[in-house]
C-alpha cells in the first residue's frame, strides 16, 4: 500500500484510505514511510461541516504552501488566497461519493 501512496496520482490528488490504520503495526508502517495524512475525516460528520472545515485550507500560489487558517498568518494575505482545488465543493463531493460507493 505504501509504495501506492507514492505514486505520482497520489501525490498530486492525494487520496482516501477507509479503516486504516486499525492496528498499532499499520500505524507505525504509515509513519515510517513518511505518508501520514494531514487530513483525516470521521464520516459521521454532516457534509456541511466537511465543506466547511476543507474549504478552510488556502494554497498560497507563490510558495505552493497549503495553508489552514488555524495558523499563524496574517489574516488579510489569507483572506486573498484562493481555495485550495483539492478542497473546493466539487472535489470533495466526488470524494465523498467515492467514500459512499465504497464504505462497505
Amino acid at each position: 500500500m505504501i509504495q501506492r501512496l507514492c505514486e505520482p496520482d497520489c501525490e498530486f490528488n492525494g487520496y482516501i484510505i477507509l479503516d486504516f490504520p486499525d492496528t498499532v503495526a499499520q500505524f507505525n508502517m504509515l509513519h515510517k514511510s513518511n505518508k501520514i495524512p494531514k487530513i483525516m475525516i470521521l464520516r459521521e460528520y454532516e457534509t456541511e461541516t466537511i465543506y466547511q472545515t476543507l474549504s478552510d485550507y488556502k494554497l498560497d500560489m507563490e510558495t505552493g504552501l497549503t495553508l489552514y487558517k488555524s495558523e499563524s498568518i496574517n489574516p488579510e494575505m489569507y483572506a486573498k488566497l484562493p481555495t485550495h482545488p483539492m478542497y473546493n465543493k466539487k472535489s470533495i463531493d466526488l470524494r465523498l461519493e467515492h467514500w459512499d460507493r465504497n464504505k462497505d
